[in-house]
């Protein structure tokens, strides 16, 4: 007598792994709702809401799927220019009105080279560097150095400085140095 097919207690009652996920209703046209839904409310807790899936949901299937991801990207677009129109339009009728502050903004915002605020700044700004005699003569001596010595100064028209000879004095370091 041949057993009967055992299914383990533990699998029976195992969910499918995206059971739960809204991935049992990932299906073209429930993506194509979603996208249509969230052009029309510009939101994506608004557009889930409409057909009725989570959040995490619509989050793993632009996750999943770069076309949906670019669908998702371009009906943003579209809902934001939407509410751009709708407001613009608002503001319109504002001002049709004479609603002074709706006036104001569009000019401020529509005709900004004339009607914007104006901010003028200024300042003085005064430094005084100062350096001390020894300061500049140490620089001078460094200058004069790299130009070649109290002769180059000299041909330059610029004054005489008293210039250590660098070379001259690394030579006496090592010659003491040698000696010790």
């Amino acid at each position: 007598m041949a057993k009967a097919a055992h299914t383990p207690k533990s699998l029976a009652t195992k969910k499918p792994p995206h059971a739960g996920s809204g991935m049992d209703k990932c299906t073209p046209e429930a993506k194509a709702r979603f996208v249509a839904a969230l052009e029309e409310f510009g939101t994506v807790g608004a557009a889930c809401q409409a057909i009725g899936i989570h959040r995490s949901t619509a989050r793993i299937w632009r996750n999943d799927d770069p076309a949906f991801a670019e669908a998702w990207r371009n009906a943003l677009e579209v809902a934001d220019e939407d509410l751009a129109d709708l407001a613009e339009n608002s503001l319109k009728a504002q001002v049709r009105k004479q609603n002074i502050v709706a006036t104001i903004f569009t000019l401020k915002n529509r005709r900004s080279e004339r009607w914007a605020d104006r901010i003028e700044t200024s300042s003085k700004v005064s430094i005084e560097v100062r350096h001390t005699q020894e300061e500049r003569h140490s620089r001078m001596r460094e200058i004069a150095t790299a130009l070649g010595g109290p002769k180059a100064l000299a041909e330059l028209g610029l004054p005489q400085v008293d210039v250590i000879d660098v070379e001259a004095v690394e030579v006496d370091r090592q010659a003491a140095k040698n000696e010790g």
